[in-house]
């Protein structure tokens, strides 16, 4: 994964919590809603819609801020080009798939 300023990550709104792995919350909460743990290391980085895109790359428990007050994140940049191009309305080629589909042949 490699590591990229939230900023140039539209896509990163909402994040799951890593205490109770169940919650997502909203980027601009740093507290998870349900269990109140605050946003660290574990935590994973997620779409409006649920897909997870990256984690929280905390080096240990209080080391999850830079200096410059910005999280350290990790993301997936295969997932995150998936995730363009189905926001875009671009559809992987049926062959690519490796599957066809009602309108291939």
């Amino acid at each position: 994964m490699a590591v990229l300023d939230l900023t140039n990550i539209p896509e990163h709104t909402h994040w799951l919590c890593q205490g109770c792995a169940i919650t997502s919350n909203p980027m601009e909460e740093k507290n998870c809603s349900r269990c109140h743990k605050a946003r660290g290391r574990g935590a994973y980085a997620l779409t409006s819609d649920g897909i997870t895109i990256g984690d929280h790359l905390g080096v240990w428990e209080n080391s999850t801020i830079f200096e410059n007050g910005k999280e350290h994140w990790t993301y997936s940049l295969a997932v995150l080009g998936a995730v363009r191009m189905m926001n875009a309305g671009v559809e992987p080629e049926a062959s690519e798939q490796g599957l066809k589909g009602p309108d291939k042949k």
